[in-house]
């Protein structure tokens, strides 16, 4: 019996229990277009199960297989099995990392923004005007020559080049990113070459670029097209907007592209996280800053939809508090009602006087897009260091969503209060929470070619797949492959590793004798699991050699 042609992509000498039948399912469902709710135990072998039959389909149908997960150990995970892939059937894969940690001037995404427009319009110039002086040498030469037309043609480039100097002397003074000017004039074809001779990490990217002065992530982003496999985190799927610049870059469309979901009993949360709006008593305080600075004729109308949905955010807290304290931490406040609007917007609807809500709104949308250019401008002109963001446009935007979508089917409209610590003011915030995932994840597993979900805790499936949005669904589920008699389970007197005792060496102390013994004492390899990797390094060094050569994992 010949041997499944996605073994091709298995690394290993030999599958675990379950994982040949497992990757034949996934294989057979990808075939026919289903989406995949795969359940596995710890120690089954999901990833490489999900991964090994997604990459051969996709290899057949030219596609890209991108696989996400919200831990950030996993992902290490992930660059490990793409790499033993890679040493037996090369595929070329980019590791992915939001731009935030991968800028090497250390500014936020809207200054990055305006940085790279305005350094790619000054080497455009810049490359205008060199094509343009060889030009004007070419007519010079030819009207020396008697050639009159040339003259006049040359005479028309001269007039241009002293524009286009004009441009290039204001560009002296804007802010520009010397790493990506670098990026748009060397020849950068050794760093694609390095890319695709390994799995790089984005660390491994970073250091790359960070020794020449390129930016890194951008030629990340020029690696990417038509890859075949991206290991990136959840947001960069979840979210529309980021999604639809994400596929752009890999240059597929979205039927062209395979999910793999890790850890996917997470996606409920990371989906309602991606999908509520949240707005500050604080943001509301520096619009109406911004707006009273502005000489806009449009300045009135936002004025009076931010001042009359700020002091209804402020009423609504203060009636909602009770007799309880306020500490650090976001309390909310009840404003549900079962027959009518919520508290805040009925208080907004009596605080506002303006000549229409909705009008008004979107004429404080308008301003802020207005302030939010002028914002820009400055940055990209060189008058101001940072790059500032309309808190108007913010505000406005967020009261428009929660007029428009606050009674939409999902949509539970909160309001929170919170004390600061650095001020001891109380304030409030507004937010419009999704309870419902799907709003966010059915868009997304219908337009992709399919998807494979995997987590050790999935089933019920019928409720993973409403709860999603999922349509045409194959589900599997493998129980723990180990013998019952190599599952023992202790309970242990030593301290939790609760976040503020992890570096209290009485309890480091404790922890590792306690392995220690564990290891010692137990035939055979042993896994230890720990909160964050952080942890599992700080044991791993401390019990270095405590098995006397047995294997141990910490994770």
């Amino acid at each position: 019996m010949s041997e499944s042609p996605h073994l091709r992509f298995f690394p290993y000498e030999e599958p675990y229990p379950n994982q040949r039948e497992a990757m034949d399912r996934v294989a057979n469902a990808l075939d026919r277009g289903q989406d995949v709710l795969f359940e596995g135990a710890p120690g089954t072998g999901k990833t490489l199960s999900a991964l090994v039959p997604a990459l051969e389909h996709a290899r057949e149908h030219d596609r890209t297989v991108v696989i996400t997960t919200n831990v950030h150990q996993q992902m290490r995970q992930f660059v490990e099995d793409a790499r033993a892939i890679t040493d037996e059937e090369p595929i070329r894969a980019v590791v992915f990392k939001g731009k935030s940690s991968m800028c090497h001037i250390d500014v936020d995404y809207q200054e990055c923004q305006t940085l790279r427009d305005t350094t790619r319009e000054m080497v455009e110039t810049e490359n205008e005007v060199r094509e343009l002086e060889s030009r004007q040498r070419e007519l010079l030469a030819e009207s020396r020559e008697g050639d009159a037309s040339a003259a006049e043609a040359r005479e028309a480039i001269m007039e241009e080049l002293d524009e286009l100097e004009s441009e290039i002397d204001e560009y002296d003074a804007a802010n520009v990113c010397e790493h990506y000017r670098n990026n748009l004039t060397r020849d950068t074809d050794e760093f694609f070459g390095w890319l695709f001779e390994d799995v790089r990490t984005p660390d491994d990217v970073y250091a790359y670029a960070d020794e020449r002065e390129l930016c890194g992530y951008e030629l990340l982003k020029e690696g990417m097209e038509g890859v075949d496999l991206v290991v990136c985190n959840y947001h960069h799927l979840l979210d529309p907007n980021i999604r639809e610049q994400f596929f752009r870059w890999i240059d597929r469309d979205p039927s062209e592209i395979i999910t793999v979901f890790d850890e996917a009993h997470n996606i409920e949360d990371a989906a309602r996280d991606h999908a509520t709006r949240t707005l500050t008593e604080n943001t509301l305080d520096a619009a109406l800053d911004e707006v009273a600075d502005s000489d806009d004729s449009r300045a009135e109308p936002a004025e009076n939809v931010l001042r009359a949905f700020r002091d209804a955010l402020v009423e609504t807290y203060e009636d909602g508090l009770g007799f309880g304290g306020v500490d650090e931490n976001w309390e909310d406040v009840s404003i549900a009602n079962d027959d009518r609007r919520d508290d805040l917007t009925l208080a907004f609807l009596r605080n506002y006087e303006g000549n229409g809500i909705d009008t008004e709104t979107e004429l404080a949308v308008q301003l802020g897009q207005a302030i939010d250019e002028e914002y820009d401008r400055r940055y990209r002109d060189g008058e101001a260091t940072t790059r500032s963001e309309s808190q108007t446009l913010a505000a406005a935007r967020f009261v428009s969503t929660w007029m428009e979508d606050g009674t939409e089917f999902g949509q539970y409209p909160v309001v929170s209060v919170r004390r600061d610590a650095a001020t001891d003011e109380v304030y409030g915030r507004a937010e419009l929470y999704t309870c419902i995932p799907r709003n966010v994840t059915s868009e997304l597993f219908d337009e992709v070619a399919a998807s494979v979900l995997m987590s050790a805790t999935l089933r019920p499936f019928d409720v993973t797949k409403d709860v999603l949005g999922l349509e045409d669904v194959a589900s599997m589920a493998y129980g723990m492959g180990y013998p019952e008699a190599n599952r023992r389970t202790f309970a242990a007197d030593v301290p939790p590793l609760f976040a503020s005792d992890r570096n209290d060496p009485e309890t480091q102390a404790a922890v590792a004798s306690l392995l220690r013994d564990a290891i010692r004492f137990t035939p055979g390899n042993t896994l230890a699991f720990f909160p964050s990797y952080a942890e599992a390094e700080r044991y791993h060094e401390r019990l270095a050699g405590a098995a006397g050569g047995s294997g141990v994992d910490v994770r």
